[in-house]
């Protein structure tokens, strides 16, 4: 217990005024009893503390239960996902092996042209080397009936010229 007559002498003692000693004291009771607990605050504190266990025994139970069904909902999402996912994909991958059926055939089909055009152009130059050997042969004709030619006009010529002379 605090005794504060005996504490004001002991400041008047220092030297303090009496006012200000029990101005000192008074302060120093006002600090104990404000940063002092009593018996009253601890029996607050422990219900207190009872009731906050209590709490959070039930808030635990509480969150448990949030989270399961959480959980249980998260995999039902996630189920749902996934089927929906395999039947994309797989409606994907049909789709895709259609579009390379289709590119397969036209791709044939091009391949086929092509080997027409290859046939056709292999054909278009034989057609071209048979007509040039045939214009080669008919220019060394020529050639041949314009040199006899010119040889009968210049033998011609040469007659006349010795006729007219």
């Amino acid at each position: 217990m605090f005794n504060a007559l005996k504490y004001t002498k002991k400041f008047e003692e220092l030297g303090f005024s009496k006012e200000q000693a029990q101005e000192q004291v008074s302060m120093v009771i006002e600090m104990f009893n404000e940063n002092t607990a009593t018996k009253q605050d601890f029996e607050k504190l422990h219900l207190s503390q009872q009731i906050s266990r209590n709490d959070m025994g039930k808030m635990e139970v509480s969150l448990r239960s949030d989270m399961e069904k959480m959980e249980t909902s998260l995999r039902s999402d996630m189920e749902k996902m996934e089927t929906s996912l395999r039947s994309d994909m797989e409606k994907m991958e049909t789709s895709l092996r259609s579009d390379m059926e289709k590119m397969e055939t036209s791709l044939r089909e091009e391949m086929k042209k092509f080997v027409t055009k290859e046939e056709f152009n292999f054909k278009l130059r034989e057609e071209i080397s048979r007509v040039e050997y045939q214009l080669k042969s008919l220019e060394s004709r020529l050639t041949i009936k314009l040199g006899v030619m010119l040889a009968i006009s210049v033998g011609l010529i040469s007659t006349i010229q010795n006729i007219m002379k």
